[in-house]
């Protein structure tokens, strides 16, 4: 169910792996959300943001991640 599209793969080198130390919780969640759609696009994204915050991820690396997903990510509602 989960395969880090959201960050596309071709940013995995500047941004990392969706899949690898602190970028993994947040990564199967915002998944998970985006193949719920529960919430709006926007909310999931920000909950990525702030997963991402609660595991440990710094203020930058998080907002470049939160703006790819924004930018690249899928949107709906």
């Amino acid at each position: 169910m989960s395969d880090g599209a959201s960050v596309p793969a071709l940013l995995w080198p500047v941004v990392g792996h969706p899949y690898s130390g602190s970028l993994l919780r947040a990564a199967i969640l915002h998944d998970f959300e985006i193949v719920t759609r529960r919430a709006p696009s926007r909310v999931v994204h920000r909950r990525f943001y702030a997963a991402l915050r609660s595991t440990g991820v710094g203020r930058v690396r998080a907002a470049l991640l939160y703006a790819v997903v924004r930018l690249f990510g899928p949107r709906w509602g």
